[in-house]
C-alpha cells in the first residue's frame, strides 16, 4: 500500500510534466492516465525528475516542521506555474515544464540536509526500479 500510495503522489505531480515532455502530444484531462500500450512505450524514467507530494516527501525524510512548510510552498508554487502553462503548444510547453521541475528540484535541495536528500533519492530509485518493472512486465506480455 505505501508503494501504491508513492506512485499515486509521483503521478498526480507528473501528470502535467509527462504529457508536456511528449513533444507533439496533446495534454491530457488532468486525472488521466495513459493506455497500457502507451505507458508501455515510455521512456526510461529520469530519477530527477521523480517529485513527490509535499506532505508525504516530508514525512518520509523526517522534515520539520518549517522544512515541510517550505516543501508544501514549492510544490504549490510550482504546481501553480504548470497549470499556467497546460495550454501553450507542446513545442514551448515542454522546454518550460522541463525548466520548472529543474527549478523544483534544486528549490527543494535548499531546504533539506544531506542526509535528507540521501533518502529523497533512495526513494527516487525504488520508483524507477518499480516503474521499469512495469514496463518490462507489459514488454513480455506483449511480445507472447
Amino acid at each position: 500500500m505505501k508503494t501504491h500510495a508513492r506512485y499515486l503522489m509521483f503521478a498526480a505531480t507528473m501528470a502535467v510534466a509527462g504529457s508536456a515532455l511528449a513533444q507533439g502530444s496533446p495534454t491530457p484531462p488532468p486525472g488521466t492516465a495513459p493506455s497500457s500500450a502507451q505507458a508501455a512505450d515510455e521512456p526510461d524514467m529520469d530519477p530527477a525528475f521523480v517529485f513527490f507530494g509535499a506532505d508525504y516527501l516530508a514525512q518520509e525524510v523526517g522534515a520539520t516542521a518549517e522544512q515541510a512548510e517550505q516543501l508544501r510552498a514549492i510544490e504549490t508554487d510550482i504546481n501553480d506555474r504548470l497549470r499556467n502553462i497546460e495550454q501553450d503548444a507542446p513545442d514551448v510547453r515542454s522546454p518550460k515544464v522541463k525548466a520548472l521541475l529543474q527549478e523544483r528540484g534544486q528549490r527543494e535541495t535548499k531546504v533539506l540536509t544531506k542526509e535528507q536528500l540521501a533518502k529523497v533519492d533512495q526513494l527516487r530509485q525504488e520508483v524507477v526500479r518499480e516503474h521499469e518493472a512495469k514496463h518490462e512486465l507489459g514488454r513480455r506480455i506483449r511480445a507472447q
